[in-house]
């Protein structure tokens, strides 16, 4: 809108406008209207030489392709490195315009991301080598090539990843030193990696961060997040002893928290994994523990109280139909769960008891009677989607989707078809949906 006022008024901008009409684009998150900007600068330049973009233009447009959500991200912001290099002097890349490409190949999520990066990382440093000393990597430089590893569906993602973070702790220079952006990248690689021993690679940094944050690296300080990044491996693993290693880890961080050698306790989140470990578990008491975990967390004063997803997960853990947990001790557990005034039940709340309804109680007159009061009270939240409408059908007797036929005139839920397209506009979230 301000671009446009001074043209009515023929007020002509100069780099300094155009770079603040670029940063404002950036900042609202289009890409585009900013590569706009900058192609009116070079344009112009043709006749009015100072309105070339200089290095701050392409390196703010560089980095609004990097927060763009659009695919051809890394291209977009190749190309413009490419124009940077062969332009003129008052353009010449700097290390802001290397550190968003990194970010944007990062944000990709593809593959060949982290070997960009580190082509990008050896481009730099060949800069600082041949005398350029503002091109020297730094650490943000370097953190944001070990998230393209991470992010990346690379096979070797984690082992490059900390192929970097060594490659930093060898470095005396405390600007491209690790931090804990660094190591959280790196356990977050292997914790996502799928590779055997993940877990034991995930824990270990974090154990050598701790140590090395003790020795006074005051930057390497972990947090409960980076401590979740072990439990996530964990819960990832699949391993049979899963669970009883969230379980030594939830109670060793409690310890450490206690005799202040850790300045924070296990959060919601890690005893959220804890319970989806367990939801996933081929334990056959994994329902009775679920609810023992989230009692606890009902009573605690100081520590995390359950949230939506913590009820969720305890749903889930009582859906699998062949644990020895008798189904009045379930009936008891998924009633309780339902029943909590705090809590803002979901659509995946509704989803996960559905199928407890289907295991345990298919087409039965207890079961029927929980599904029924369920599904008003989803249409009554407008919580009815694809999924929720999906499990209801499947848990419900033909006498309860003849009764929803005939009160809600939505013929297909007597024949088990029933789709978002045909639900009551007040049932979904998207109540400007007209019925079909």
């Amino acid at each position: 809108e301000i671009h446009k006022q001074m043209e009515i008024y023929g007020v002509d901008p100069d780099r300094v406008t155009f770079n603040n009409l670029i940063q404002a684009w950036s900042k609202r998150g289009d890409a585009k209207e900013a590569q706009g900007i900058l192609n009116e600068m070079i344009e112009r330049s043709k006749e009015r030489e100072e309105l070339y973009p200089d290095t701050i233009s392409y390196s703010l447009v560089i980095d609004a392709w990097a927060k763009s959500s659009n695919r051809g991200v890394p291209s977009q912001a190749e190309a413009l490195l490419k124009q940077m290099t062969a332009g003129k002097e008052i353009s010449k890349p700097n290390v802001i315009a290397y550190s968003s490409l990194i970010d944007a190949w990062a944000r990709s999520g593809r593959k060949e991301a982290g070997e960009r990066a580190n082509e990008l990382v050896s481009e730099m440093m060949t800069l600082y080598k041949n005398g350029d000393k503002e091109m020297k990597p730094t650490t943000k430089i370097y953190n944001a090539a070990i998230n393209a590893w991470s992010k990346s569906s690379h096979e070797q993602a984690a082992v490059e990843a900390e192929k970097l973070l060594k490659r930093m702790s060898r470095n005396s220079d405390p600007a491209s030193s690790p931090n804990q952006v660094s190591y959280g990248a790196t356990m977050d690689a292997w914790a996502k990696s799928g590779h055997e021993d993940a877990p034991e690679k995930t824990e270990r940094l974090f154990q050598n961060m701790l140590r090395r944050y003790k020795n006074g690296h005051e930057r390497l300080k972990p947090d409960v997040i980076n401590f979740n990044m072990i439990l996530h491996a964990w819960s990832r693993s699949g391993r049979s002893d899963s669970v009883e290693q969230v379980e030594r880890l939830l109670e060793q961080c409690n310890s450490q928290y206690e005799s202040k050698e850790l300045r924070f306790r296990p959060n919601v989140v890690a005893y959220n994994i804890y319970l989806q470990t367990i939801a996933k578990s081929k334990d056959p008491l994994k329902a009775r523990k679920a609810r023992k975990v989230v009692v606890q967390m009902e009573e605690w004063d100081e520590k995390p109280n359950p949230d939506v997803r913590s009820y969720n997960l305890l749903l889930a853990a009582c859906v699998d139909p062949l644990g020895v947990v008798e189904r009045e001790e379930i009936f008891r557990i998924v009633a309780n769960a339902m029943q909590k005034d705090n809590i803002k039940y979901n659509e995946y709340t509704y989803a996960s008891f559905f199928q407890v309804c289907k295991s345990h109680w298919k087409r039965q007159p207890q079961g029927d009677n929980m599904v029924e009061e369920a599904f008003h009270e989803c249409c009554k939240r407008a919580l009815l989607n694809e999924v929720v409408l999906f499990e209801f059908q499947k848990a419900a007797s033909n006498r309860l989707l003849q009764k929803v036929a005939a009160f809600s005139g939505i013929s297909a839920f007597s024949q088990r078809k029933a789709t978002v397209k045909d639900l009551l506009p007040e049932w979904t979230k998207n109540k400007k949906k007209k019925r079909r």
